[in-house]
């Protein structure tokens, strides 16, 4: 093996820099170890930049695939058990439960760590325990226009609300 340029000595100690950084301020410090198992320093030794927010876990190992919007195969697991009616099921991808239903109906669930939206491709998505189905990122344009009618949708149902407790003849909470 040829020995680094100045230039890619620099790149690879900011990378580490960087590495060490994300590391302090997510989980207090790096062990000795840590290094030769970081997904996030090869990724950035890779040429990459960090994401704002953690990607989603695949199996306990970052999933840039998918936080990079890229289609991705992945491991579908819902516990069904012990629900009450109504309750949406605990979703699992991959072995990471860091996910809820955002719209069933529509098939799209939200990464609750970094908020990010993703789609599945099958529309028995809702109805199946544990399968393999693919997985894709939800545009901005779309998170936005969801995030929209949510919105409409939170005050229509407020506004219904207050209407339904004024012929109650109750006083319109407040939520």
């Amino acid at each position: 093996m040829d020995p680094l340029t100045p230039e890619q000595e620099l790149f690879a100690i900011r990378c580490m820099e960087t590495y060490a950084t994300i590391a302090s301020e997510t989980r207090g410090g790096i062990g000795p170890a840590d290094p030769i198992h970081s997904g996030l320093l090869l990724y950035l030794l890779r040429g990459n930049k960090p994401f704002e927010k953690p990607p989603p876990k695949s199996y306990s190992r970052p999933a840039y695939e998918l936080a990079e919007g890229k289609r991705c195969l992945v491991g579908l697991y819902q516990r069904m058990f012990g629900l009450e009616k109504g309750d949406l099921p605990t979703i699992y991808i991959d072995q990471c439960g860091d996910w809820e239903w955002h719209d069933v109906d529509k098939f799209i669930i939200k990464h609750t760590i970094s908020g990010d939206l993703y789609k599945f491709e099958e529309a028995t998505a809702k109805e199946i325990v544990s399968s393999w189905t693919y997985l894709t990122k939800v545009s901005d344009e779309q998170k936005i226009k969801d995030a929209q009618l949510s919105i409409v949708s939170d005050r229509k149902e407020g506004m219904l609300r207050g209407f339904l407790q004024r012929i109650d003849g109750e006083a319109p909470r407040k939520e």
